[in-house]
């Protein structure tokens, strides 16, 4: 049974004794401490900080990180690659070094210039932080959770530093556990309106018969705004109920009042030394109410020219991408079926070893945005998206991960929603191709944002 105050006594303690660091050391060294501690329950602890900044990372395994604070933050691609060297350098293998990482959809040239809308404002197009404080549990270690704890050497170069340092973990670590409170819905608005996706889909039909692209994938946002303080929490928790192996859940409170929540089921890669591995996830069915309902369902995507056509967009570009940087390519021969709470997509799988040495941010820049989620030629596809739809992505359906030694894992940002304060904005996409129905794309869209509106239809 792990005490909690014991903890943090013994975090300060490590503090206090640590050898007082040179004053004039690089600003770039981050030394760490950690700790073995019996196994706790990270999704049901995660709550419990509040009014700080936090991450929660989940992948497919299993493996689950808290981040809390700000140990090290990087913003430019020549900054992240120098925090990819700096955790995969040799000497801090064993420090335990993480990074949680995002990217905005789309990159402006200006590396530092960011969204300026009310969702995404301040938001930066790359944004990868080292936390002062890492909390894991891996799927292999069952019985062990470690604590990790990460500073910069000017937090460690005088005693009044010190004491700043102890006092700014204390308030990370305080835990909070009040009631939840209850959810009550006051409005519900949806951008683009039913008339204006109808037209929107029929534009973006002209440009395919005309040639600009093949497919295009189209976006839309339904804002509910509502009565409740911890509404950030709440939802949180009704996603952690439904996190399975076939997804990951991601979660950045960059400020209070502002978090950003995904249950995803689509890896967009992850390198373990020189392993790449990705999905191919396009076409998609709702689930069957019945066992024999779902089956029908899942036999006419396998059967859909449509769905079948544009899942091959997607396999077909990761293929070639991947020949250009890697060999020995691994998939399947056959399509199958990844079936979610709501939905069911066509999958296919791919594996191959890198041939040179491939930044995170060449992955990056490589590989997002797939046809999945942008569309097919990319720049054509992108144009359209930011010229037709009526809000701006921000993280919606952008490239979210974590780095730490040896590996780095990316998902892809859908099945998502964006948290301020009492309102939130809840996306979906669909897959537009040129036999595409307004009105079918319409409820998959819809389908698609069922992990977050069936929490507030109960309340």
């Amino acid at each position: 049974m792990l005490n909690w105050n014991n903890l943090k006594l013994d975090i300060f303690k490590a503090i206090n004794n640590y050898p007082l660091m040179d004053s004039l050391e690089s600003s770039e060294e981050i030394i760490s401490l950690s700790w073995s501690i019996p196994h706790i329950e990270l999704g049901n602890l995660f709550p419990s900080f509040r009014g700080i900044q936090k991450y929660f990372w989940s992948n497919k395994n299993g493996d689950e990180y808290i981040g809390l604070g700000l140990c090290q933050e990087y913003k430019t691609d020549l900054d992240i690659e120098k925090l990819e060297k700096l955790i995969n350098s040799s000497k801090n293998k064993d420090k335990k070094i993480q990074a949680f990482a995002t990217h905005l959809f789309t990159k402006e040239n200006d590396t530092k210039q960011v969204v300026n809308n009310s969702d995404w404002k301040n938001f930066h197009n790359s944004h990868y932080i080292v936390p002062m404080i890492t909390i894991k549990n891996q799927s292999q270690e069952n019985e062990q959770t470690q604590v990790i704890i990460c500073l910069k050497s000017n937090q460690l170069n005088n005693e009044t530093a010190k004491s700043r340092t102890i006092f700014k973990i204390e308030s990370l670590m305080a835990l909070n556990f009040d009631r939840l409170k209850k959810i009550s819905i006051k409005n519900t608005t949806v951008l683009p309106n039913r008339l204006e996706w109808n037209k929107m889909l029929l534009k973006s039909e002209m440009a395919i018969k005309e040639k600009v692209f093949n497919k295009v994938v189209l976006a839309r946002k339904k804002v509910i705004e509502v009565e409740c303080e911890t509404l950030a929490q709440n939802v949180f928790l009704k996603l952690l109920e439904q996190k399975d192996e076939t997804n990951y859940l991601f979660y950045w409170e960059k400020e209070p009042g502002k978090s950003f929540l995904s249950l995803s089921p689509e890896t967009l890669f992850c390198k373990k030394g020189n392993e790449l591995t990705l999905d191919s996830l396009a076409g998609t069915r709702p689930r069957g109410k019945t066992k024999e309902l779902d089956k029908k369902l899942r036999e006419n995507l396998l059967r859909s020219q449509k769905d079948l056509n544009e899942h091959n967009f997607v396999s077909s570009w990761i293929k070639s991408n991947l020949e250009e940087i890697s060999h020995n390519i691994e998939t399947s021969e056959n399509v199958s079926i990844v079936k979610l709470k709501h939905v069911q997509h066509l999958h296919t799988p791919f594996k191959s070893l890198i041939k040179n040495k491939v930044s995170i941010i060449d992955l990056i820049n490589r590989f997002h945005p797939t046809p999945a989620i942008g569309g097919l030629p990319r720049k054509e596809a992108l144009q359209f998206i930011k010229e037709n739809e009526a809000f701006e992505r921000g993280l919606y359906s952008a490239p979210l991960g974590l780095l730490e030694y040896g590996k780095a894992e990316f998902c892809v940002g859908i099945r998502s929603a964006f948290v301020s304060n009492e309102s939130i904005s809840i996306y979906g996409g669909a897959g537009i191709v040129i036999d595409s129905d307004a009105k079918e794309e319409w409820n998959e869209t819809e389908t698609k944002m069922k992990n977050f509106t069936e929490m507030f239809s109960h309340e």
